[in-house]
C-alpha cells in the first residue's frame, strides 16, 4: 500500500512538471513557430518552383513535417498562386 502512494505522488509530480513545462512551450513557441513555418514555407515554395508540381506527401517526405502540415503548407501555396 506504501508503494502504492509512492508511485501516485511521483505520478502527480510529473504531471505537475508536464503542465509547468507545456506552458512555458505555449508561451514561447507562438513566436518559434512562426519563424519555423515561415522557413518551411520557404523550403516548401523552392521544391515547387524546382518540380513544378507536388504533393502533400511531397511535401511531408521532403519537410520532415506531418501530413496536417504539409496539407495547411500545401493550400498555402495553392491560395499565393505558387501551385
Amino acid at each position: 500500500m506504501v508503494e502504492y502512494r509512492l508511485l501516485l505522488e511521483k505520478v502527480q509530480k510529473l504531471e505537475e512538471r508536464i503542465e509547468k513545462l507545456e506552458e512555458r512551450l505555449s508561451c514561447s513557441s507562438d513566436t518559434q513557430d512562426k519563424e519555423l513555418m515561415d522557413a518551411i514555407y520557404k523550403k516548401a515554395k523552392e521544391l515547387v518552383e524546382r518540380r513544378g508540381k507536388v504533393t502533400a506527401i511531397f511535401l511531408q517526405r521532403k519537410l520532415l513535417i506531418d501530413y496536417p502540415r504539409a496539407r495547411a503548407l500545401l493550400k498555402q501555396l495553392q491560395a499565393e498562386g505558387v501551385v
